[in-house]
This record gives C-alpha cells, sequence and structure tokens, in this order.
C-alpha cells in the first residue's frame, strides 16, 4: 500500500529565487527541510480524497517558488475554480513526476504550500 508525506507547509515567499534547483534535482526539494517536525503520513487512501489539479512543469515551477495567484495561472486557475475552490487540494505536475499540496487556511487565495512524496510499504 502506497503512503504520502506531506512536509510541513510553507508560506508564501519563503524561497531564495536566487537559488536554481539543483541539476537532476527536483522542483520539491527546496520545500523539503531536515529539521521538519510537522511531516504528516497519510495512507494512500486518505490523500486520494483530496481534489487535484494538473498542471506543465512551468506552471509548477512558478507555484513552487512564488506561489502567485491562481488567477494569474491559466490551468491552474482555471482548474481550481471547476473544483469549486476546495480548502486543500493536490497540484500535480504532468511533465514530472512531483506532488505538493496546496492550503489556502480559508482565504480566497493559496496561502501555504507542502511537499509530497511517496512511498511503498
Amino acid at each position: 500500500m502506497n503512503q504520502f508525506t506531506i512536509h510541513g507547509f510553507r508560506r508564501k515567499f519563503f524561497r531564495n529565487l536566487n537559488e536554481p534547483k539543483q541539476h537532476e534535482g527536483r522542483h520539491i526539494d527546496c520545500l523539503i527541510w531536515d529539521v521538519d517536525t510537522d511531516l504528516q503520513e497519510w495512507p494512500g487512501a486518505v490523500y486520494n480524497e483530496f481534489p487535484r489539479i494538473s498542471v506543465p512543469e512551468h506552471e509548477f515551477e512558478e507555484i513552487i517558488s512564488e506561489l502567485p495567484a491562481f488567477d494569474d495561472l491559466p490551468i491552474a486557475g482555471l482548474a481550481w475554480n471547476e473544483i469549486n475552490k476546495p480548502c486543500k487540494f493536490v497540484i500535480e505536475c504532468f511533465d514530472i513526476d512531483e506532488k505538493i499540496m496546496i492550503d489556502t487556511s480559508g482565504y480566497a487565495y493559496p496561502r501555504y504550500k507542502a511537499a509530497v512524496t511517496e512511498s511503498c510499504k
């Protein structure tokens, strides 16, 4: 059975934009910190209940780097509106196998982001 780890949620502008993605690295690596104490591990059945939005790599990277207003993102913005703007949802990149979870915390815009990793248990 697959198990999903939701790494600590990060605020909107925490990443140093002058630090590019490492060669052969993942976009989500900047969201995973060794000192994370706020890890949540969920079985696949629970994780799979969250709505999903699939976006291309350039939009996925923009969400990780800046977490802009979704109205400024053509695919994510339209998809978020179509799924009725849930509080928590998953953004998947359809070009690469990476995922993040977004939490609006009740606001009308994406407020927090967390890396999602998968393991088989």
